[in-house]
């Protein structure tokens, strides 16, 4: 089978529904082994779980929820992010431990071709395989991936003790002034060899978009980082074909106004103007460095 792990809060949950419709509608089961089956990591009603079922009518696949302790982040300093980022980094301790590999997907991301091409990838021999080079908010010098899209050899990362080094880097090691994005600056922290650069056409982001030398039809995996496609601030070339797919989902993805967006904002941040860090966060995001 061919596994992908997603992990998300009830907020993210049709987002996440928007991502898995693009990847069933694309994909093409040719033998028994292609078949899909998704990991998502996170505490999920019913009813989202249900109208996730739901999409097993575009095509037939495996789907389980894997249940979330948020108190194992409770120390760090998530800011406003919610604790659902961090999941991932519990993924090769709770999946089964007869799962060799996996991808792991953000929620805004759609698929433009079959995900056996990703999967496909050869890791042996890596911890994993992401977008790798001076990617970091931190130093323009400093080589750093972005952990949005991941194919992760869990074998390698088990042998390598990861689930004691990373519990052991966020107690030890989290500057607050250095934490922007924290399950990513946490797996950035503790891997540095043996990552398999990939593709940009494995993880398009807007930032990588005008670089591309290839068709839109060559793109894998279209990442909709930084700026929703369904806020008006997002403008990455790609966010119409985004809409294809969540006119696929049992949820209702609705375009936001720039007055929603602006309200939603300060709600999060009332006193953003007041620090320097979130100034720092929202140039990061209009120039889709990471996200």
């Amino acid at each position: 089978m061919i596994n992908v792990a997603f992990g998300f809060n009830d907020a993210y949950a049709k987002f996440c529904g928007v991502t898995v419709a693009s990847i069933l509608a694309n994909h093409k089961i040719l033998s028994p082994v292609d078949k899909l089956n998704f990991f998502f990591l996170g505490n999920i009603s019913k009813e989202n779980k249900e109208k996730m079922f739901e999409l097993k009518k575009i095509q037939d696949c495996q789907m389980s929820f894997i249940n979330m302790d948020d108190n194992l982040f409770k120390d760090l300093p998530m800011g406003t992010w919610d604790y659902s980022t961090c999941y991932r980094l519990l993924i090769p301790e709770v999946l089964p431990a007869g799962e060799k590999k996996v991808i792991y997907l953000d929620c805004d991301i759609i698929l433009n071709r079959d995900i056996k091409e990703f999967w496909d990838i050869n890791i042996d021999g890596y911890y994993l395989s992401a977008l790798y080079g001076k990617l970091s908010p931190y130093d323009d010098n400093e080589m750093y991936f972005n952990a949005g899209v991941m194919l992760l050899n869990l074998q390698t990362l088990r042998d390598f003790n990861y689930k004691d080094k990373w519990r052991d880097f966020a107690k030890h090691n989290v500057n607050p002034d250095r934490f922007m994005f924290p399950d990513q600056d946490i797996l950035n922290g503790i891997i540095k060899d043996k990552i398999l650069p990939l593709d940009s056409k494995f993880n398009m982001l807007m930032s990588h978009f005008s670089d591309f030398k290839g068709q839109i039809e060559d793109i894998v995996v279209i990442h909709l980082g930084g700026f929703k496609p369904w806020q008006p601030t997002c403008k990455h070339p790609l966010k119409e074909m985004y809409f294809i797919y969540a006119a696929m989902v049992p949820w209702k993805i609705k375009r936001e106004s720039y007055l929603v967006y602006s309200l939603k904002f300060f709600k999060k941040h009332p006193l953003f103007f007041l620090q320097a860090k979130y100034w720092k966060i929202l140039k990061n995001l209009f120039f889709h460095k990471n996200n």
